[in-house]
């Protein structure tokens, strides 16, 4: 009898790779709820404690805040928290209260004109992604802020330390102001 040559599988190219950067591990959406609201009550505070004055509270509470992993850990639980697993982002809401108001009937006489008319000038405030339902719709020039950004595409700005727009017939400010996870 002669021997017959085992036939050997190919390797896979998956096997053949160094192992991909670890995950961290995805909070539950309540443990993602918590740490939001404890960072903005945690901000609240020392911000009180600045300007009241106590340098001491103030101290305790910036500590408290890198402890709980500061403004990085919050805006991780931020994007975690909008996941499409969550159930999105709050412009899905927003376009809903819109929809009425931007949309005419598309058998209506003002379809016509809705079609021509220009883009409506957006702030987002808070902004962490830039494909969002509003920036999917066509129906916005937007403008992206955030305090932290972590996207090119997203300005950091301090939101209150923003100019006022002078509203009188210059076409400044904007149309809808979103504040998203402000």
């Amino acid at each position: 009898m002669v021997p017959t040559k085992k036939r050997r599988r190919p390797i896979l190219l998956s096997h053949t790779r160094p192992p991909a950067f670890n995950k961290a591990p995805s909070l539950s959406s309540q443990a993602t709820r918590s740490l939001i609201r404890r960072h903005h009550t945690l901000q609240k505070q020392l911000h009180t404690a600045r300007h009241g004055g106590d340098s001491a509270n103030a101290e305790k509470l910036e500590q408290e805040l890198a402890s709980s992993g500061g403004l990085q850990k919050y805006q991780q639980a931020s994007l975690q928290g909008q996941s499409a697993s969550r159930g999105g982002d709050s412009s899905k809401i927003l376009m809903e209260w819109l929809h009425p108001a931007i949309l005419p009937p598309l058998h209506s006489h003002a379809a016509a004109a809705h079609a021509q008319r220009k883009k409506l000038k957006m702030l987002e405030v808070g902004a962490l992604r830039r494909d969002n339902a509003c920036a999917r719709s066509g129906w916005f020039d937007v403008r992206r802020i955030d305090l932290r950004s972590q996207h090119p595409g997203i300005e950091e700005v301090d939101f209150m330390e923003m100019d006022v727009p002078d509203m009188e017939g210059k076409g400044e400010g904007y149309d809808i102001v979103s504040l998203s996870l402000v």
